[in-house]
């Protein structure tokens, strides 16, 4: 509140609370989105979908493109302010960081400018986190926060509580109004989920992450190269960009994605669509590389990480996945500290 003194009269000049039509004539029109039909400016969105998908890898890259100065997105229209972002990561630490971002900008084929930050957290809490951004967003500001990802984020007690979710995304909500940015978190799917076609209601954890955000998009993951990008809520996104999700590929050796220019009806991605919770090839090429790796010797979780970030080339978080979905999938066993693998010889197309 702000006080002007007018001989003996003191006027308060608080900020205006209440707006007329008239008023609203005064405010410029400002472009809605980040990216075309997909990520408002300003506000929470979410992304989406079971393990090993690409969600990482698509919103780092997304992220780099805002940086890079890039007008488009996997062919949508991009409009960056600032042409800056922020990559918040909970799980990979800098050497990992390094080598997935070093392998994305292989593809790029140039130099990406000073544009993006990224930011490991794992050591910090959450308090720290928003003070952080909070001066980071007042000396530079940025047109995109990636949170990578929100269940680490949350220092909640119950993921499925309505009113503890929203209460953990509010700092994140203050933050993208007060600095006028979009705030992006990843997110997983409910297992119940994975082969159903996609839903918001299949979002892990309570409606309170649905109903605080802008948009939530989904990707589903296929037997192929192809990924789907949904979008399975939309405040302001028209009904027929809901009905049909976008087909992309994904490169595995540059990690990143592409625009195929074909689309498909969202409600036909589901059971039948492919994926690797149900395509028995992508499991036996999992086996096998496991099969290379634990045969003959179990090994303890450290190692196994490593062998399998060596052998992958991918990051610590994605060979951690790998494990969980090989012991969800009963192709490896522990026995609380050494993995070993369920069936000693390899598996082949005909077992």
């Amino acid at each position: 509140m702000s006080e002007t003194v007018t001989g003996t009269e003191t006027i308060s000049s608080k900020p205006k609370v209440f707006y007329t039509p008239s008023d609203l004539k005064q405010f410029k029109s400002v472009e809605m989105f980040l990216i075309e039909n997909l990520i408002p400016k300003i506000g929470v969105s979410v992304l989406v979908g079971r393990p090993d998908t690409g969600k990482t890898q698509f919103s780092r890259q997304l992220a780099i493109s805002i940086a890079n100065g890039d007008t488009q997105f996997c062919e949508f229209e991009l409009t960056p302010t600032y042409f800056r972002s922020i990559y918040i990561s909970t799980e990979d630490g800098l050497s990992a960081i390094k080598h997935a971002f070093s392998k994305q900008q292989k593809g790029f084929d140039k130099e990406i400018p000073d544009n993006i930050f990224f930011m490991p957290t794992e050591t910090m809490t959450t308090v720290e986190i928003i003070k952080e951004l909070d001066h980071k967003l007042s000396e530079t500001p940025v047109d995109l926060i990636v949170a990578d990802s929100f269940g680490d984020l949350f220092d909640g007690r119950d993921a499925n509580n309505t009113a503890e979710i929203r209460k953990a995304l509010k700092p994140y909500h203050n933050l993208a109004i007060k600095h006028k940015c979009a705030v992006l978190f990843i997110h997983h799917l409910n297992k119940s989920g994975y082969d159903k076609s996609p839903s918001q209601v299949n979002v892990m954890g309570g409606a309170g992450l649905t109903q605080k955000a802008r948009t939530v998009l989904q990707i589903t993951d296929t037997d192929t190269s192809e990924r789907y990008l949904t979008i399975v809520k939309g405040n302001y996104t028209s009904k027929e960009f809901k009905s049909k999700s976008t087909v992309l590929n994904f490169d595995e050796d540059t990690l990143l994605f592409s625009n195929t220019g074909k689309f498909v009806e969202s409600k036909s991605i589901g059971e039948n669509s492919g994926g690797i919770r149900s395509s028995p090839s992508k499991e036996l090429l999992l086996k096998n590389q496991l099969n290379d790796i634990l045969s003959p010797n179990p090994l303890n979780h450290t190692d196994l990480v490593q062998q399998l970030m060596n052998k992958l080339s991918v990051s610590e978080s994605t060979a951690k996945r790998r494990i969980t979905s090989a012991l969800n999938h009963e192709l490896i066993s522990s026995d609380g500290s050494l993995y070993s693998l369920k069936n000693e010889e390899p598996i082949t197309e005909n077992t």
